[in-house]
């Protein structure tokens, strides 16, 4: 009967994991979870994250059996569907969504640097419109540099030209910022602020 007893136990046991969820979620702590529960799945059981302070692009998952500490981008998955890194978990691994240091993206034209606060949906013509953007030509390149979790020099860019914003094509208009983009545009594109009157 103890035989019996134990084998269970150890069945059980080896058929669930536990694992740590930190940081910008609803519900942080340790969850016990069927083997084989994936990123997602226990970011899910956490109650999800905080859309308005989580950083999704600088998660990290820590594994227990190697101490290995891998970087993984929750903005990808939940906003573009990208599941590569949906990885399945293990036994004793740790998800940490860190909070975003500075809820801002930045304008930049020249050495005209305009911080914008970031909220989600900001698009990328409504921060042009809130920096003071007015460009001087119908081709003036415009380009969004995004920060990835893989190092301080690797960056995702994406690139429009003017026309396309001024004539109000949708995709370009309506693309979505994230938190830590630098828009870039061309010197001199970016009207002065206009003096408060005492």
């Amino acid at each position: 009967m103890l035989t019996a007893i134990l084998c269970a136990a150890a069945i059980q046991a080896s058929s669930t994991i536990t694992v740590s969820v930190l940081g910008e979620v609803s519900n942080p702590r340790n969850y016990i979870l069927p083997a084989g529960s994936t990123v997602l799945k226990a970011v899910s059981m956490a109650g999800g994250p905080k859309l308005d302070t989580a950083s999704l692009r600088m998660t990290t998952l820590r594994r227990k059996s190697s101490a290995e500490t891998v970087p993984i981008d929750l903005a990808r998955m939940y906003f573009k569907g990208k599941l590569e890194q949906n990885y399945a978990l293990k036994d004793g691994d740790v998800l940490t969504i860190p909070p975003y240091p500075n809820r801002f993206i930045t304008v930049q034209s020249g050495t005209n640097v305009v911080p914008l606060h970031f909220e989600v949906g900001l698009t990328l013509g409504e921060a042009l419109r809130a920096a003071g953007w007015a460009p001087k030509s119908d081709k003036e390149p415009i380009r969004v540099e995004r920060p990835t979790p893989f190092g301080p020099n690797l960056s995702d860019t994406y690139d429009f030209s003017s026309d396309t914003l001024i004539q109000g094509v949708d995709a370009p208009v309506n693309f979505l910022l994230s938190e830590g983009d630098i828009v870039h545009v061309a010197k001199g594109a970016l009207r002065p602020p206009i003096p408060k009157k005492e």
